[in-house]
């Protein structure tokens, strides 16, 4: 015998129940539970699902942003301004659009509860399908997963030089799944971020300059030692080399020894980057100023054969 139940479901919508109540006829209260119930449900989820995907991804959007700026605040800190609000921009929209996604798939499932599909059946089906798509594309999951965790640890940015494997260049470009590369001939790598598992940054603080200057060995090393401390600390107060120095070059002492020349190494600590601009710089006044003192190793003159 037909009642509620059997007419309306387990779950009764108020269309259904109030046109079963007032004319006990099963057809006509299905018809109102799919006319009028389900729809109804259906909008209810979709209002529902749809604000609250626009309203979390637009607040993980501005936490997220307002995270990794906060970050760059730090005194510590010497990431440029555009690199900064590049990071930002791709874990902000990564992060969001994770949310959104999350939440547009729990809608889904909501309405088809709403329809009447066993969601849990689904479920179990669907971590099958799941697992086997995540097998298949493990390459891309690992991507995705070394780019926001490289992104959010800040270990390198654009403008950095860089060595990842048999490659050094300046990084052009770092998204979520590939990082772009030019090394020095020009020519651009995309290398996919789950590969990179040895990485050297050598802009990331700061950098050093090394300088090894010969010198003869026809004076004490003493007097050229401090001849070149003299020489480094006017280089230190160019125009062109003091703003790109973090602390004034040190000479470290003699570095070898040859029977007509002895290498002095000077370092120097130099902002991100800048070691190259400060050592090409530098040798050019160590050059000039040993040539005045008469202290540059330079080559024995070739003899010319006697003509006979």
């Amino acid at each position: 015998m037909a009642d509620l139940t059997s007419a309306c479901g387990e779950d009764p919508g108020v269309t259904c129940e109030w046109v079963w109540d007032h004319t006990h006829n099963e057809a006509l209260a299905k018809t109102a539970n799919w006319l009028v119930d389900k729809p109804l449900q259906i909008a209810i989820a979709l209002v529902v699902t749809f604000v609250l995907a626009w309203l979390l991804r637009r607040l993980t959007k501005r936490a997220m942003t307002k995270f990794v700026m906060l970050s760059g605040k730090n005194p510590l800190t010497t990431e440029a301004p555009e690199a900064l609000e590049q990071r930002a921009n791709t874990l902000s929209t990564v992060t969001a659009s994770t949310v959104r996604g999350a939440v547009l798939v729990f809608g889904a499932l909501w309405v088809m509860a709403i329809l009447g599909v066993d969601v849990r059946a689904l479920a179990i089906g669907s971590a099958f399908v799941g697992a086997a798509l995540g097998f298949g594309a493990q390459q891309i999951v690992k991507d995705y997963l070394a780019g926001f965790l490289m992104l959010v640890e800040n270990q390198f940015g654009v403008g950095d030089t860089v060595t990842i494997g048999d490659q050094e260049g300046v990084v052009e470009r770092v998204s979520i799944r590939v990082t772009d590369l030019r090394d020095g001939q020009g020519t651009l790598w995309h290398i996919a971020n789950g590969d990179i598992r040895v990485l050297g940054n050598k802009s990331s603080e700061y950098s050093t300059a090394v300088l090894d200057i010969e010198v003869t060995s026809k004076v004490a090393a003493t007097k050229a030692i401090a001849v070149v401390s003299q020489l480094c600390e006017e280089a230190a107060k160019d125009d062109a080399i003091a703003p790109l120095l973090l602390a004034a070059p040190k000479v470290v002492g003699v570095q070898a020894l040859a029977p007509n020349a002895m290498t002095i190494r000077v370092t120097a600590r130099t902002k991100p980057g800048s070691q190259w601009e400060v050592q090409r710089r530098m040798r050019v006044h160590l050059k000039d100023g040993l040539d005045t003192e008469g202290l540059f190793a330079g080559t024995s003159p070739v003899a010319t054969p006697p003509v006979s």
